[in-house]
């Protein structure tokens, strides 16, 4: 067991609960997608996860012990994240952001090493960013920089890599380039969990998917056990229809 959430319970007001009673277990070296409508709750207990913010209720887990315990620098070796969205204001070009992901493991003089830098440069070759590392994030296009900060999280080397809509501002042939990076590194042993919206990726690539609506867990499985057109109508509140060819494809009915 690598990371575990139990009956976590958010509200961000007294009368806005987001967040009721969630609970699942994440496996080493799997692909876990959160999926369900806008305001399911999706991105709130993706930064749970990650120890941005804490749970009314319930707790999360790091082999058996509480990550609400650990420094933020011990939580930085351990879980990476990577938002929907993020604004650099500063004139940081490329191999300095990235460099960024290094931080938990610089020592008080804060020089980077040379094995700093070479993580840095994988990373870079991973996310096929190193042709613009000398540029400034700013003058990047929207998936550009998200494979950016992609490659911030990957020099990190932690366990966990939490994924916020990762693929919003790809376009197709970078979204596949990016599950298939995904798949290598879960079979490496990292633990990948992502919220998404397009369904038929997270059927492709996900090993399990759990779905929220309303806050509460209403499914968690392979995407080819609990990809139903009645229940996925049922939370999307929209007729769709679940073909499986071999693997499940959903398509709206018009």
């Amino acid at each position: 067991m690598t990371l575990q959430i139990q009956n976590i319970s958010y509200a961000y007001t007294e009368n806005a609960s987001v967040l009721q009673d969630v609970s699942c277990t994440f496996e080493t070296g799997e692909l876990l997608g959160i999926l369900g409508p806008n305001g399911a709750g999706k991105t709130t207990l993706l930064k749970i996860l990650a120890g941005f913010l804490s749970p009314q209720s319930g707790s999360v887990d790091y082999q058996s012990k509480n990550i609400s315990h650990l420094s933020i620098k011990e939580r930085s070796r351990l879980i990476a994240y990577v938002a929907q969205s993020e604004e650099i204001f500063l004139p940081y070009t490329v191999r300095q952001i990235i460099l960024m992901g290094r931080a938990p493991y610089l020592g008080l003089m804060g020089f980077e090493s040379a094995k700093d830098q070479e993580i840095v440069t994988e990373a870079m070759e991973l996310t096929d960013v190193k042709k613009f590392e000398n540029r400034l994030i700013q003058d990047l296009s929207g998936g550009e920089q998200q494979r950016v900060f992609l490659a911030r999280a990957l020099a990190q080397q932690t366990p966990i890599l939490l994924l916020d809509e990762p693929t919003s501002h790809l376009d197709l042939h970078h979204q596949i380039h990016f599950f298939k990076l995904l798949n290598t590194l879960r079979k490496k042993g990292l633990t990948i969990i992502t919220t998404l919206h397009d369904l038929n990726l997270a059927s492709l690539f996900a090993d399990r998917c759990l779905i929220l609506k309303n806050g509460q867990a209403v499914a968690l499985g392979s995407p080819g056990s609990i990809f139903t057109s009645q229940l996925l109508s049922d939370v999307y509140e929209c007729s769709l229809k679940v073909e499986h060819s071999p693997t499940p494809y959903v398509r709206p009915l018009l």
